[in-house]
């Protein structure tokens, strides 16, 4: 009986195997080659290649919670991105089937929606805008902030039928939050106590509103 099922899984196994080739290929492959890219970039650079795979924290000898708040608001904005990309390729496959009545742009704002969070779930994990481009590209940061509020502005356009829809006063209030942050950050730093707390506190509050 036992040797009957591990036949059975073994067979299973296979099959999988075979269906899932693919899908092992591109994904694992992926991965795989960007851990080879990082370990070219590491000798490149002359960077140990632990501070590329390591915690950041571990890296630099901090606190355990060192940017906790800022790490729970990346996964926020990654939680978004991938329920706007299941919710975009659901309701796409929906309407093609007939099982959802067409809706117009429906796929396509949802598709837009996670990009644009994508982007800004990059930028805050990376510090794209207030450190890497602009000591490494040489963009200042009051350009790049533009051009993220031409984008913005550029997709509100675009899909506001879309968006008046919805409840869009959690994304006013997101937006308001946004700002709000914004302005901190140009302050100076002796201005207000807990000048962080505003600062990242407003921000955190625009994500969990986006």
């Amino acid at each position: 009986m036992a040797q009957v099922q591990v036949k059975e899984v073994v067979h299973e196994a296979l099959g999988q195997a075979r269906e899932l080739s693919g899908t092992f290929v591109l994904v694992f492959g992926t991965a795989l080659a960007g851990l080879l890219g990082l370990v070219w970039l590491a000798g490149s650079v002359e960077v140990p290649i632990a501070q590329f795979t390591r915690d950041p924290a571990a890296v630099m000898n901090g606190p355990f919670y060192a940017g906790a708040l800022s790490n729970v608001g990346v996964l926020l904005w990654c939680a978004a991105a991938a329920v706007c990309f299941f919710g975009a390729s659901l309701l796409s496959a929906r309407i093609q089937s007939g099982l959802a009545a067409p809706v117009v742009d429906g796929p396509r704002f949802l598709l837009a929606s996670a990009l644009f969070t994508c982007l800004l779930l990059v930028d805050d994990l990376f510090m794209l805008h207030d450190l890497v481009l602009p000591e490494y590209l040489q963009l200042r940061e009051r350009y790049v902030i533009l051009t993220y509020g031409l984008l913005m502005l550029a997709y509100l356009l675009r899909f506001r039928r879309q968006i008046l829809q919805t409840d869009w006063l959690v994304l006013v209030v997101a937006g308001g939050f946004f700002s709000c942050s914004i302005v901190v950050d140009k302050l100076p730093e002796t201005l207000l106590p807990m000048h962080h707390v505003f600062e990242d506190g407003a921000k955190f509050l625009g994500i969990l509103g986006w």
